[in-house]
């Protein structure tokens, strides 16, 4: 009868004992799931899978070249930035020129719409720098990259220098900004400004006059 008494105890201890086994198990597999789905700070980079943190992640380093890159061997990019609407995709803290970054946009407007723009560039002319009464600068809009895109004025400006790069005496005024069409015959000028200027009472030190033409890609031809 004792036998029988321990080997029935013995089966339910087993059998206890292997039901325990399997719910520990099946919340351990819970519990690795559940982790998986919300990460915190600290948890590594899982490859395939969202990141989800609503931490900022920072990569410091002090290499001499790039701190990470992004390959992709297939035909997709390599970054896609994805931001709620109207928000900055990017923000960088350097006004340094990025090479080969292209940019298709100006202000929400494609290049296709900035024709009028296309080519900006800015011309200027300065006078002799001397004591002569009078004084006058041609900027002249010069041709584009190829010789058949001419360039015509889309502003103008002036400037009257005084010495070490100081503003031109107060007895020097401007008396004529104009500017001057493309019926010189020179194939070399699209469009010109013109600048003249003046002492209205003698004036000993040293001044000069510059026309400034801005100058932009014009089919007024």
């Amino acid at each position: 009868m004792f036998r029988i008494i321990a080997a029935r105890a013995l089966w339910l201890t087993k059998g206890a004992a292997l039901f325990g086994g399997a719910v520990v198990t099946l919340a351990l597999v819970l519990g690795v799931g559940t982790m998986a789905a919300a990460a915190v700070p600290g948890d590594p980079f899982r490859l395939g899978q969202t990141n989800g943190i609503d931490n900022i992640s920072t990569l410091v380093g002090s290499a001499s070249g790039a701190l990470l890159r992004i390959n992709n061997e297939g035909d997709g990019p390599a970054l896609d930035l994805r931001v709620e609407s109207g928000e900055a995709p990017m923000t960088v803290n350097s006004t340094k020129r990025v090479n080969a970054l292209n940019a298709d946009q100006l202000d929400g407007k494609s290049a296709a719409q900035l024709e009028v723009v296309n080519g900006l560039r800015v011309a200027r002319d300065t006078s002799e720098f001397n004591s002569a009464s009078e004084k006058y600068g041609i900027a002249i809009c010069n041709r584009g990259v190829t010789p058949t895109t001419p360039l015509g004025v889309v502003g103008t400006g002036y400037a009257i220098n005084g010495a070490n790069g100081t503003q031109g005496p107060a007895d020097v005024v401007v008396t004529a900004v104009r500017s001057v069409p493309d019926d010189s015959g020179d194939p070399d000028v699209a469009r010109a400004i013109y600048v003249r200027a003046v002492e209205t009472k003698p004036v000993a030190a040293n001044w000069s006059v510059t026309a400034e033409a801005y100058c932009a890609r014009s089919d007024y031809r």
